[in-house]
């Protein structure tokens, strides 16, 4: 369905933009395990 779809692509751009933003500024994987959960909720 088109909304499936939607929120696949937004979750791929989501986590696409955590990657990034780790490399940038080297967060402590504490801060890797809440962005994964913020991701996994919506």
């Amino acid at each position: 369905s088109l909304a499936s779809s939607l929120s696949d692509d937004l979750l791929a751009k989501a986590t696409i933009e955590v990657v990034h933003l780790l490399q940038n500024k080297g967060l402590k994987p504490e801060m890797t395990r809440t962005n994964i959960q913020m991701i996994g909720a919506l």
